[in-house]
């Protein structure tokens, strides 16, 4: 294995403890990427696969029925 001489001597000069803690730490990381990547492309299909949605004031406004007009008390914020 071709290691730089003055990397093999950082290395050598640590404890085993060290160095398998930030392997594990290393995977660790990897692992909580990995799910966040998952999670975020599960979100985003489910995002892409719902139908289109009505502009907000528009879903949410209700008419008078004496005048069918929009009624200002129930249009959305």
């Amino acid at each position: 294995m071709l290691v730089p001489e003055g990397k093999l001597d950082i290395l050598s000069a640590l404890p085993g403890h060290i160095i398998l803690s930030s392997v594990l730490l290393h995977r660790i990381h990897k692992s909580i990427r990995l799910v966040f990547y998952i999670s975020w492309s599960v979100r985003l299909i489910i995002s892409l696969a719902r139908p289109t949605f009505q502009p907000r004031g528009a879903a949410r406004t209700r008419t008078d029925p004496g005048t069918g007009q929009p009624n200002p008390l129930t249009f959305a914020f």
